[in-house]
């Protein structure tokens, strides 16, 4: 009985240590864009992450796409949240979400319909 706990508790150890480690989900909350937009013009993103296990930072990207055309923006820190900038380069229903880098991202796609200046 005892050489099967030597091996039980380790493995216990194991199990909740890599559970606490591996991460687990983000959620993107808080975003702030606009619903529409000239293509080529650039414009700001708000978002909040929230991690939901700890405190983790995270290195969060924001990807834009569009058919097969996807552009990839590194947001920077504001405040308590991350903003980015960047321009839709051609007009289109693009839809914008952020990779929290963080295990499972939670989020709902926001829309941004890029339009030719008129």
């Amino acid at each position: 009985m005892r050489k099967i706990w030597i091996f039980l508790v380790p493995l216990f150890l194991m199990g909740v240590f890599g559970w606490a480690l591996a991460g687990g989900r983000a959620r993107i909350t808080s975003v702030q864009a606009p619903q529409e937009v000239v293509a080529g013009q650039r414009f700001e993103v708000k978002f909040v992450v929230k991690p939901e296990v700890g405190r983790r930072d995270v290195e969060p990207v924001l990807k834009a796409s569009l058919d097969d055309t996807e552009i990839v923006v590194v947001p920077v820190r504001a405040g308590s949240g991350y903003s980015a900038r960047l321009a839709l380069p051609k007009a289109g229903k693009w839809q914008i979400r952020v990779d929290s880098h963080y295990c499972e991202t939670v989020m709902t796609p926001v829309s941004i319909l890029a339009r030719t200046q008129s």
